[in-house]
């Protein structure tokens, strides 16, 4: 199951309102991919080696014109952070498929036209996100994922980020300093809380109410990382969660071969332990986030919606908040003379100077910005950047050459009245 964000509304529905709207240029995007390497992954593998590149596939070419600029990193979930920068497989494709610049990442810009890496991006990227099953059995993927956030050059000021878990156990990201937890049990009795209570070392279950415990000072509180993330681009709307995981409920005890305590799968086949930590987190970016079971017969299937969430985000309409319309219908362009609004362009602290409005009734070239009537926009209204011309009449491409595209800029929309 996954959710995507509805446009939000940007200032008060008044005649008189000032609304102001930074968005980076469309197009850019950076991936991060936390994938588990525990010994535990091991039956997840083959399902895995086959849907990551289907999946990267998709991602290149859903939702947007052409690829986007994409960086896309793979860090393991065993707690160190540091990006893998060359093919752990010994698949012969992977000794060509590789980057080839020495950055710890995958980079394909200008349309996928200029490449740091050998061989097609669905290859390069299979090569480095098979990371084995040798890593350590007590994952932290949400500590590895804020470490690899760190990697000098990766994250772009503008570009979007989506972030992507694949998992079949919970986090267990520890403070720094402390030694790791000696089993996935004492995770879960550290860092689980269900009705306000450890989960006992006895079988017993289903147990309900299951959280993150945000109080323990053994594992590192869900909502550090939440604070953390959402503080990561200065924009709202410009990070995407996702999760392949273990479903949080059923949460039971049970008892291994040894006749120890740990916990019962709550889904199967291959099986997974309860992601209570990993879905609270998820659920932290309201419909900014997305997750799916691991029990899955494709993880290309699965993956799919969390493909299609990102696109969402990075094609939803540009709302501005402006005042109030009479009712016109999808699409219809606002006069321009009617509004009181300047696009200006920045880079940095650097003024490149303001967009001219389009023509209500169009102009086959030139810059320009034009108010769309939006029913998707609790204001009513949208924003179109075009980057060469504009066509009222196509509903599908009113931009004749696509949005507007200019790296490293940002656009800012004010709106100071729009009367009736």
């Amino acid at each position: 199951m996954a959710a995507c964000s509805q446009p939000p509304p940007l200032g008060p529905r008044s005649c008189s309102a000032q609304g102001f709207f930074d968005l980076p240029t469309r197009g850019q995007l950076d991936v991060l991919f936390v994938i588990d390497d525990s010994p535990g992954m091991a039956p997840v593998q083959p399902n895995l080696a086959a849907s990551l590149p289907v999946f990267m596939n998709i991602l290149a070419n859903c939702g947007w014109e052409g690829t986007p600029d994409l960086r896309v990193g793979v860090v393991t979930g065993s707690g160190g952070g540091t990006l893998v920068d060359a093919p752990q497989s010994s698949d012969p494709v992977c000794q060509s498929a590789r980057i080839l610049d020495g950055r710890p990442f995958l980079e394909t810009i200008g349309r996928g036209t200029v490449n740091n890496f050998a061989g097609s991006l669905a290859d390069a990227f299979r090569c480095l996100a098979l990371v084995g099953t040798s890593g350590s059995p007590f994952q932290a993927p949400l500590a590895s994922a804020r470490a690899a956030l760190a990697t000098p050059g990766f994250l772009r000021d503008q570009a979007y980020l989506a972030l992507i878990w694949i998992t079949n156990q919970d986090d267990c990201s520890r403070p720094p300093g402390t030694q790791p937890f000696a089993s996935t049990f004492e995770c879960a009795q550290q860092g689980i809380l269900c009705n306000r209570q450890p989960p006992p070392s006895t079988p017993t279950g289903p147990l309900a109410g299951c959280v993150s415990n945000e109080t323990s000072s053994d594992i590192v509180p869900v909502r550090s990382y939440i604070d953390f993330l959402a503080h990561l681009k200065p924009l709202p709307g410009h990070i995407f969660t996702s999760l392949v995981a273990a479903p949080a409920e059923p949460f039971a005890v049970t008892l291994d071969a040894q006749g120890k305590p740990e916990l019962a799968q709550s889904c199967s086949p291959p099986g997974g332990q309860p992601a209570v930590r990993l879905k609270q987190l998820i659920g932290g970016f309201g419909n900014l986030g997305a997750y799916t079971t691991i029990c899955q017969d494709s993880y290309a299937t699965a993956l799919g919606p969390i493909c299609q969430c990102i696109a969402a985000g990075l094609t939803r309409p540009l709302c501005v908040g402006v005042g109030p319309l009479p009712q016109l219908p999808n699409g219809a362009v606002i006069d321009p003379t009617r509004v009181d609004c300047t696009v200006e362009l920045t880079r940095g602290q650097t003024s490149l100077g303001t967009m001219l409005a389009c023509s209500p009734t169009g102009q086959p070239s030139g810059v320009c910005w034009a108010l769309i009537a939006n029913s998707l926009c609790q204001s009513g209204v949208s924003a179109l950047l075009c980057q060469n011309g504009f066509d009222p009449a196509s509903v599908d491409k009113p931009c004749r050459d696509g949005p507007y595209e200019l790296p490293d800029t940002v656009a800012r929309i004010e709106c100071a009245t729009m009367c009736p």
